[in-house]
């Protein structure tokens, strides 16, 4: 028969006795076997991105095309067996291509490539995907907006382009394998075609009349 002798102790003053001075001899006999209160430090939320403008907010002129100078970008992957990429800019209004070799995929270098690339347009706005390679977007210091998950078909001009340069490089192909010197030739192509959206114009042709590069062309 249990006696209640009117004392009562809750479980956190136990704990504070056991963790002082008198009850630290005691602490091993604790599951955890702690002397000290383990610290939790918020969590934080990691942001991959920063600072991403959702495709909806693109000016009207780049959405449907009736202004030059809007470009969307992607990345050509290897396969399994190699390593290295591209980065593949495309102009909206005209279709001409850019392709920049690329040892991997870490934002440091490609936006590198890319401030390189835009040298070369005129270029007011680029979209991208949600691919962590284009984490330092703000560093390019031109507006630039991002797809939402999962819709790749929001920039289907850099789609389509892809797929034409998969005609030259398979699925499979070891991009580390492949110099600048190829992937210029391959741009090259891919911007003289005549194509029927164009009114069987090439790329290039279009470009040049619109005013797309700073100087010349540099294909």
């Amino acid at each position: 028969m249990e006696r209640d002798i009117g004392v009562s102790v809750s479980k956190n003053s136990i704990y504070r006795w056991l963790r002082s001075s008198r009850g630290q001899p005691y602490c091993h006999f604790l599951y955890s076997g702690r002397y000290r209160v383990k610290r939790r430090r918020p969590k934080i939320g990691r942001v991959m991105i920063p600072n991403r403008t959702s495709i909806a907010g693109r000016p009207l002129g780049a959405t449907n095309r009736s202004r030059y100078g809007h470009l969307a970008c992607d990345t050509v992957v290897s396969g399994r067996q190699g390593s290295g990429a591209v980065s593949v800019l495309v102009e909206r209004k005209s279709r001409v291509v850019a392709i920049r070799k690329l040892t991997s995929l870490k934002p440091e270098e490609h936006v590198g490539v890319l401030k390189q690339t835009l040298q070369t347009f005129e270029a007011r706005s680029v979209t991208f995907d949600n691919g962590i390679e284009n984490r330092y977007h703000e560093r390019l210091g031109i507006p630039t907006f991002f797809c939402d998950p999962y819709s790749s078909w929001q920039k289907g001009s850099v789609e389509n382009v892809n797929k034409m340069i998969r005609r030259y490089l398979p699925k499979g192909t070891d991009l580390s394998a492949i110099s600048q010197e190829m992937l210029d030739r391959i741009a090259d192509i891919i911007n003289n075609k005549p194509r029927t959206v164009l009114g069987f114009r090439s790329a290039y042709e279009v470009a040049k009349l619109g005013g797309v590069f700073r100087s010349g062309c540099p294909f």
